[in-house]
């Protein structure tokens, strides 16, 4: 199968991905490529890319976050905030028609 990559070359598919520094330079794998680009520029090659083609790689990064989560951190409010709320003897529930309205009305 063959897929044409972020910067328009027709490839074998294959995984290759980068790895990226805090200093926001992103390295390719061996076999991947032999350059070094910020974060900046993969996400303006990115960008270049037609919608459907961004939302396909949007895709595939959702899924690979998804893959493992227990690699994924969670900040220590949202497990105080589920403790708060696992907490409440009788929490309230709102239908999506009443959620919609809140925020309709807040804005």
């Amino acid at each position: 199968m063959h897929a044409v990559d972020i910067f328009g070359a027709q490839q074998k598919r294959r995984s290759v991905r980068p790895h990226c520094g805090p200093n926001g330079h992103c390295r390719f794998p061996e076999g991947g490529r032999d350059s070094i680009m910020t974060k900046q520029a993969l996400l303006a090659e990115i960008l270049r890319l037609p919608p459907e083609e961004r939302m396909a790689l949007l895709g595939e990064a959702w899924d690979s976050i998804a893959a493992t989560p227990a690699d994924v951190p969670i900040p220590e409010w949202h497990a105080e905030e589920l403790e708060r709320r696992l907490a409440t003897s009788d929490p309230e529930f709102l239908s999506w028609e009443e959620v919609r309205s809140r925020l309709r009305s807040a804005g």
